[in-house]
């Protein structure tokens, strides 16, 4: 089963993109929206049809916006060139990639309409990763066993 693109030709004509080939346009639309729910962890569809729910209108412009955009780079270089020139002019393309993919500043738009964004913990460990097994606590500091700065210290047991 294959769901509703977020964008339409209507969407990429209206920004500029020349459609003259109208299957393979919907083609990029459907794998640009295949990767938007693939980074966003949903679908955003409802009864066959996309809907977005109560996600703000801003955020669904820019779910839009970014379907649009990664159709039209495909759609605009299908030969995957990196370099174009006419006489003295020249055009280098920072990416020539004939696969429809999506940037880090897309991907974080994504993650951001769909409740994904923020702030999160990571655990580190291994070389070079300070080690608190022999640290010394006196209640809001910890004093590594290496003599190395305090750390503030908040044990979790405290946290609401």
């Amino acid at each position: 089963m294959t769901l509703p693109a977020f964008a339409s030709i209507d969407d990429l004509e209206a920004r500029g993109v020349d459609v003259t080939d109208p299957v393979r346009a919907q083609a990029a639309l459907d794998d640009a929206s295949a990767l938007i729910r693939i980074e966003a962890n949903t679908s955003w569809v409802a009864a066959g049809a996309v809907d977005f729910g109560d996600l703000a209108d801003y955020l669904q412009d820019a779910i839009v916006t970014v379907c649009v955009s990664a159709a039209r780079r495909v759609l605009e270089n299908p030969e995957g060139a990196t370099a174009m020139s006419l006489g003295d002019a020249s055009l280098t393309l920072a990416n020539a990639s004939t696969d429809v993919y999506l940037t880090a500043a897309e991907r974080r738009v994504i993650r951001r309409a769909s409740g994904r964004g923020g702030i999160g913990s990571v655990r580190l460990e291994g070389e070079g990763v300070p080690n608190l097994s022999g640290a010394v606590f006196d209640g809001e500091w910890a004093h590594d066993q290496y003599g190395g700065d305090i750390i503030p210290w908040v044990d979790t047991a405290d946290l609401p």
